[in-house]
């Protein structure tokens, strides 16, 4: 059984090679082009953290920050071609104004978003969206704390859905000091404050930095990761930082000039595990810089861009990984035309400028541009265009589709939603493990991950060909018994649940590591280390790290 493990461990290395060799060679030419011109009461100049998503009938939704009937923004739906549908206005008081951030699709169906001001405190508001544009408003940030902004205020970007099915998101300002939050809010509404950023510069008091705006990600451990604009007692230029969805933050990164400062944009999590994204100055040349960071938090600097170059510079979005496995991103500005430029990166850090923005498609694009499955990528501009208000753009790359998993991590048992091309869907498997399926019409199935399923692609299979996930979809382990309760250094112990069969690590109390043999994908048998001390015992797969509910007592 133990070849077995090592069996699909290599499989999952080598479908990751091989993605990560698609991203590292031959650059991709790509055809830019606008898919709808905002008039003003379409909505108007998409900000930022404009972050659009796409729905499970395959249409792309999103938001606006300003236009519509009372001027304070809209949300809607577009389909990939470019038929436009306004779904809401924001009246600027019951469910806010300035909805900044764009949308998140929820596992649900429906979208979840922010509005920056507004509600009933003008301090902005939590939502949630229908596909139909019927919202919800499930949290109003005001005055609950003696400082008046304890739970914070200014929410800039969407929440995201965690794995344990909670929205996770930030705030711009608000909290115990005045700089910025990180909050947990369920689905009905019950709000949790995690995290308070501090700012006090004199006082050498600012370890995370302060005034996040950009949304959150989910790693692949479990952890959450983002960007502070401002801050950190190394530098002041911003950072990197991770936190658990308990609320425990540290740095993983202080930018100090050279290397990048001010990161505005969100990170993405590449095929390769690590975190890439970019800041919108500094670096030798000033204009900015496109980095790569590990999670241990070693950086290297994939390309830099020059301040006034006809090139482009400033890149206040972030970045978005297409099909290919090469990284796509965008300038806000160049010393020429002033519009903005489309790039490429490899992981590597090769570069190629690849189009750029003006009258048409739209120009100054500074939000984040997003990956349909259909393999084009799609984003917004905050002008240019017919009417002066900004587009949405498509970028075709030639690159092949792909199925999306809403959520991307669960455990066996779970039900998971696919996203993509998937009329006449014959077969559908997890890491080679066949899953039940359901589901009709052409843009979504749902499915139930199998048991033995390993930490792999997603593969669905058609009359036409196969497609799978662009990154692997994680098994998520459980442990729900051990047995028995106590025992000796160098005694034997059972450990029961699902998810088992990529076990690489176990753990003791104290950290002590253990041997072990791997039985099957539900049982795995431990040998109790010498120097380990009474606790709970910790077992890590390629898909997670998971604790049993008690301590396992050591006796002498």
């Amino acid at each position: 059984m133990k070849q077995m493990k090592e069996k699909r461990s290599s499989i999952l290395d080598l479908g990751c090679a091989m993605l990560a060799l698609v991203g590292s060679g031959a650059v991709h030419s790509a055809t830019l082009s606008a898919v709808h011109t905002f008039k003003l009461a379409d909505g108007s100049h998409a900000r930022e953290f404009s972050i659009l998503a796409q729905g499970r009938d395959g249409n792309i939704y999103g938001t606006t920050p300003e236009g519509g009937s009372y001027g304070y923004g809209t949300a809607f739906k577009l389909t990939p071609e470019g038929a436009f549908t306004k779904l809401h206005d924001f009246d600027g008081i019951n469910d806010g104004r300035r909805p900044d951030g764009g949308l998140t699709l929820g596992k649900d169906g429906d979208f979840y978003g922010t509005s920056s001001r507004g509600g009933a405190f003008d301090e902005g508001v939590v939502f949630k969206m229908t596909p139909v544009g019927a919202i919800t408003v499930l949290h109003h940030f005001g005055p609950i704390a003696p400082s008046g902004r304890g739970d914070g205020r200014f929410p800039a970007s969407a929440p995201i859905q965690g794995r344990d099915g909670n929205l996770y998101g930030t705030t711009f300002g608000g909290g115990a000091y005045g700089s910025g939050t990180i909050y947990k809010i369920s689905r009905d509404g019950t709000f949790a404050l995690l995290f308070s950023f501090l700012n006090d510069p004199s006082a050498g008091l600012a370890p995370l930095g302060y005034y996040p705006r950009a949304p959150l990600l989910q790693g692949r451990d479990g952890a959450l990761y983002g960007t502070t604009t401002y801050g950190t007692n190394a530098t002041g230029l911003g950072a990197v930082f991770r936190v658990t969805t308990g609320g425990a933050a540290s740095t993983l990164y202080a930018f100090r000039g050279s290397d990048g400062a001010y990161p505005h944009g969100p990170l993405v999590e590449g095929t390769d595990g690590n975190l890439y994204g970019t800041t919108s100055s500094g670096g030798s040349l000033g204009g900015g810089t496109v980095y790569k960071l590990t999670k241990a938090g070693m950086l290297t600097t994939l390309h830099e861009f020059a301040s006034f170059s006809i090139a482009g510079y400033s890149t206040y979005a972030g970045l978005v990984q297409a099909s290919n496995g090469n990284f796509y991103g965008v300038t806000s500005t160049n010393s020429k035309s002033g519009a903005g430029k489309l790039f490429e990166v490899t992981p590597s850090g090769g570069y190629t400028q690849q189009a750029s923005f003006g009258y048409q498609p739209g120009a100054t694009p500074y939000a984040t541009p997003f990956l349909h499955t259909n393999g084009k990528i799609y984003g917004l501009t905050y002008a240019g265009s017919s009417f002066g208000h900004g587009a949405v753009y498509s970028v075709d790359l030639g690159a092949p589709g792909l199925i999306n998993a809403v959520p991307s991590a669960a455990k066996a048992g779970a039900t998971v939603v696919l996203l993509g091309a998937v009329a006449d869907t014959t077969a559908v498997s997890f890491g080679g493990e066949n899953a039940t399926f359901s589901g009709t019409g052409s843009t979504y199935r749902t499915a139930v991950v199998p048991k033995g399923a390993a930490t792999a692609h997603i593969t669905l299979m058609t009359p036409t060909g196969s497609v799978q996930t662009l990154k692997p979809f994680l098994q998520l382990p459980t442990l729900t018994a051990f047995s028995p309760a106590g025992g000796t250094s160098g005694s034997s112990v059972l450990l029961t649940g699902t998810g088992l069969m990529q076990t690489t690590k176990v753990t003791f109390g104290g950290g002590k590591v253990a041997t072990f043999v791997v039985n099957t994908d539900t049982q795995v048998t431990v040998t109790v280390p010498a120097g380990a001390a009474s606790g709970k015992i910790r077992l890590t797969t390629l898909g997670g790290t998971v604790g049993t509910a008690t301590a396992f007592a050591v006796t002498p």
